[in-house]
């Protein structure tokens, strides 16, 4: 039936309903082709129409454009080879021109639904079929085999050469499937609207010649079940062959596009139909500007070989999985020109690729299941991504926009050997898929590596996502040698163990601050990261040595063996000697000890003066005995006071120190709108307290104890 029919009911009352059906319809069938010129079918003038060869038409009157014609639906006496007549006489002597060839059902919606091809039924199958060049218009159903054998045999077909030619839905389904000959389909060289399954289930057909600027009117569908066909010229922008096995190897697009959809066949799983790649795919050829490739254009299309045409500066637009799964196609010496980069070479033969200057987002994920990817280049000035040897990094700032380290977003997998790695000593962080496929026997972890980023990628039907770390898609038994202590070793232990080897860094220089005194001479002079420090105690005439101190442990709180902190690793160790002066003989020693309430104090933006319990030789002194003076004790810092001692206990001092920081921030609001996702609001600390960061932290019980 014709759309201009649907939209227009016998009864005001229809009209919600008609155009519900007409959305239903967009939504089964797409209709990515232009609806037909308007037409009125004068269902009081039926005619029939004899003509030279005693061919029976049989007719009805139309108004198209304002135009008098005629349709067809049907004729009688006809031989297996038919030619449609350009025009038809009616009852009144008038010629009409014949511009549509439909059934009985499509002009009143009584009648057979094909064509009326002679009603003797002994009579021979339709056979070749010819169209004048005033049809523009060729219905639903119309030769639809389905239900109709006697055109099971129809295997040559002349379509008009007219302007604004549609073919319906179904139109020629199956025509020419039942006689193993070869189906020859012949287009004029005007545009050419076709619908759904306009072709479906001709199984002789084995090459096509669409006519030129009909890349965007055919219907992705109208070539299902052509499991024959085996070259397209002038192909539509998407073109699916629905279920089955097919042998269309050369696919050469319309030139008149300017963009490329898909190209895919169809599985059933569960009784629903899933994309799958033509794996019969051996070349394609993309029009002269192509400007989009879309979304899984070419996935799945294992043994493609040749793109050509494929001009990757005029791309505007490529889609996720474009050529996923190409794994024939050796794509060489790539220069990507968009300004992110997502999942369009997964599983592909990407062999080498430059990243543009203007790059803003790229996955590691992108190049997962390259085996023969040897080079990532990025162009120079890229600030979110670099590139060193072929290796794809991702450059880190610090919050004032500073670059202070590099993280291997990939290193591509076909650059990979069957030999050790160690990564270099400038990586601070390593990418979910930064050694995705490659063939190291053993890789070595430098301190620097402070993070293991957990990348998470989609799945190949966008379903599910799973999480990746940087070594998990290599060799199973690929040693990773790692630095015990170092800020990567608690992930590496808990994700490989089975892998996980510990090994200690180069030489760290150890400083000494002697302060009068002489070092142990079997002290050691360096120490490696991850091991530990003992040290024996040194000497100093007229003291005796208190304790060793380092950059963040004092006397008190130092223990031995040392274990030293992260930033130690790389910038060394240095030990303070501390000393206590010797008493003399001939007088009693005053010792002053001073206790502080408490060892940090909030900031207040006045002086803090913390309670000190001051003692002597073991007596507590009451405020009088004593006076106390201070340093930087208003700012946020180190703080210190210093006690002497009055009267009797003149010359006993004594200093301490404590800290003043920032008031704790005053959570106003928490809130969690997502799985794994919390937004914080809280009061800013002011400008005088100089925080420059604030730490949140999160558990799953209000003891904290719960990660």
């Amino acid at each position: 039936m014709l759309i201009q029919n649907i939209l227009k009911p016998a009864h005001r009352l229809c009209q919600p309903l008609c155009c519900l059906f007409l959305f239903a319809a967009i939504l089964i069938f797409g209709l990515p082709f232009q609806a037909r010129d308007a037409v009125k079918y004068l269902t009081k003038n039926y005619f029939t129409y004899k003509d030279s060869s005693g061919v029976t038409w049989y007719c009805c009157e139309l108004i198209r454009d304002e135009k008098m014609g005629a349709a067809v639906y049907g004729c009688d006496g006809a031989t297996p080879e038919l030619t449609i007549p350009a025009k038809v006489t009616d009852k009144a002597g008038n010629k009409w021109p014949v511009t549509d060839v439909v059934s009985r059902r499509t002009i009143d919606s009584n009648g057979w639904d094909r064509f009326l091809y002679n009603e003797d039924e002994g009579s021979e199958e339709l056979g070749i079929l010819r169209f004048p060049a005033s049809v523009v218009n060729i219905g639903d159903d119309v030769f639809n085999t389905n239900g109709e054998d006697k055109f099971l045999l129809l295997n040559e077909i002349y379509l008009p050469n007219s302007q604004n030619l549609v073919i319906g839905t179904r139109a020629f389904l199956g025509c020419g499937s039942d006689n193993g000959l070869p189906t020859k389909i012949t287009f004029g060289s005007s545009p050419v609207t076709i619908g759904y399954a306009a072709f479906a289930d001709c199984t002789g057909i084995k090459s096509l010649t669409l006519p030129k600027g009909s890349g965007d009117k055919i219907h992705e569908e109208a070539f299902t079940g052509c499991c024959n066909l085996e070259g397209i010229t002038n192909a539509p922008a998407e073109l699916c062959l629905g279920e089955g096995s097919y042998k269309l190897k050369t696919v050469t697009f319309d030139p008149m596009l300017d963009h490329v959809n898909r190209i895919y066949s169809e599985e059933y799983i569960d009784g629903s139909a899933e994309r799958v790649g033509l794996t019969s795919l051996t070349s394609v050829t993309l029009p002269d500007n192509c400007t989009e490739i879309g979304y899984g254009a070419f996935k799945g299309c294992s043994n493609l070989t040749t793109i050509n045409k494929l001009n990757w500066p005029k791309l505007k637009y490529v889609g996720y999985e474009a050529f996923s799964g190409c794994k024939k196609l050796k794509l060489s010496g790539v220069v990507w020109p968009l300004e992110t980069i997502e999942y369009q070479f997964i599983n592909s033969g990407l062999e080498s690729i430059t990243l543009p200057a203007n790059l803003i987002e790229a996955y590691g994920g992108s190049f997962s299941g390259c085996a023969n990817l040897k080079s990532i280049n990025v162009a120079a000035g890229c600030k979110g991504f670099s590139s060193k040897d072929g290796i794809l990094y991702t450059n880190i700032y610090d919050s004032a926009g500073n670059r202070v380290g590099k993280s291997i977003l990939k290193y591509p997998a076909g650059k990979s050997t069957a030999a050790s790695y160690t990564i270099p000593a400038d990586v601070s962080g390593l990418d979910g898929f930064s050694f995705d496929g490659c063939r190291f026997t053993e890789i070595h972890v430098p301190i620097t590596v402070g993070t293991l980023f957990e990348s998470y990628m989609a799945s190949l039907e966008g379903e599910d996502t799973y999480a990746r770390l940087a070594f998990d898609n290599m060799p199973s038994n690929c040693p990773i040698y790692y630095v015990p202590g170092s800020a990567a070793s608690e992930s590496i232990e808990a994700n490989y163990s089975s892998r996980a080897r510990k090994e200690y860094g180069p030489p760290i220089k150890i400083t000494y601050v002697m302060n009068g005194g002489t070092n142990n001479s079997s002290n050691p002079s360096t120490f490696k990261a991850g091991m530990t420090i003992t040290l024996k105690n040194p000497t100093r005439a007229g003291y005796t040595f208190d304790g060793w101190e380092s950059a963040v442990c004092s006397k008190e709180d130092i223990r031995f063996p040392y274990e030293p902190e992260e930033f130690e690793f790389t910038e060394g160790v240095k030990f303070y000697a501390t000393w206590k002066k010797n008493a003399s003989k001939d007088t009693v020693k005053l010792v002053m000890t001073v206790d502080l309430a408490k060892d940090s104090y909030a900031f207040t933006g006045q002086a803090v003066k913390p309670g000190i319990t001051v003692k002597v030789n073991g007596k507590t002194l009451g405020a009088s005995g004593y006076s106390v003076t201070y340093k930087n004790n208003t700012a946020i810092g180190t703080a210190e006071l210093t006690v002497k001692g009055k009267g009797t206990y003149s010359g006993a001092s004594k200093s301490a120190s404590f800290k003043i920081v920032p008031k704790k921030a005053k959570i106003k609001k928490a809130v969690s709108k997502k799985k794994k996702t919390v937004t914080v609001t809280w009061k800013k600390n002011s400008a005088k307290e100089k925080v420059t960061s604030y730490e949140i932290q999160l558990a799953k019980d209000k003891k904290f104890k719960k990660g």
